[in-house]
């Protein structure tokens, strides 16, 4: 992660494809709907097709900002 290689091992839209299909059947706790959201970002900055470790582009890029 480090070297900002995200290679697939489990890819950001299958994840959010999975807590899509539970919220489906039950209201998503306050933590997965967190947890909903942040992949939503992260497949909206281009990171979909990338490994779950991609989630913490956002937290970098948001440290830049500030």
């Amino acid at each position: 992660m480090d070297d900002h290689s995200y290679q697939p091992g489990f890819a950001v839209e299958l994840a959010l494809k999975d807590i899509d299909l539970a919220s489906a059947s039950v209201a998503l706790s306050p933590l997965l709907q967190t947890v909903h959201d942040r992949l939503k970002l992260t497949v909206a900055a281009g990171h979909g097709n990338d490994d779950l470790a991609a989630v913490d582009h956002l937290r970098e890029a948001a440290e830049r900002s500030s």
